[in-house]
């Protein structure tokens, strides 16, 4: 049994016939349905949380995310006799989680230098070009002082104070490597 707050996240009117299981699943994204049915076979039938992400086909064709997660509640035999949870929208998450990877995926495959620096000096980010610019391996990077880059000369930072560092470097050191 739904509440009225379900029936919006599957794009459904309030009061809409799912008697069945096979009904919720005709809502799920086909690709889905199979994870979907096992973590709910797995809930049921190990005793384990219900705990999936899955997308769901709304009547007008448009595809969202869901997150659902619930315990199964069992009888004095120990049989299965509801799931109760909670189930939330995460489509705006996984819209960004997907255009992360995108830029991700596109700062990592430029030859150009990219890197992010914290106001310490320290490395924050440092892609595979910059890596490899500056003789760095990538698991050693984040965290490395500016200073340790051994192909950047920094000796004409030693007299400047540490707020007028970061102009002098991005207009004079960075355009360089």
């Amino acid at each position: 049994i739904w509440d009225d707050f379900m029936y919006p996240l599957f794009g459904l009117g309030t009061g809409v016939a799912l008697g069945r299981y096979e009904d919720f699943l005709s809502l799920v994204h086909p690709k889905d349905q199979e994870r979907v049915r096992k973590a709910g076979a797995d809930s049921a039938g190990l005793n384990v949380p219900y705990d999936v992400e899955f997308r769901v086909i709304w009547p007008d064709g448009t595809v969202h995310s869901l997150s659902a997660r619930g315990k199964v509640f069992r009888d004095t035999e120990d049989r299965p006799v509801r799931l109760t949870g909670v189930c939330w929208d995460i489509s705006e998450r996984k819209r960004a989680e997907e255009e992360r990877q995108k830029f991700v995926s596109l700062v990592e495959q430029t030859d150009d230098f990219v890197g992010m620096f914290g106001l310490n000096g320290n490395i924050m980010f440092l892609n595979r070009a910059g890596c490899r610019l500056v003789g760095l391996e990538a698991q050693k990077a984040v965290g490395t002082p500016l200073e340790d880059l051994h192909r950047v000369d920094l000796h004409p930072f030693e007299d400047l104070h540490p707020d007028d560092v970061w102009s002098r470097m991005s207009d004079e050191i960075l355009p360089s490597i």
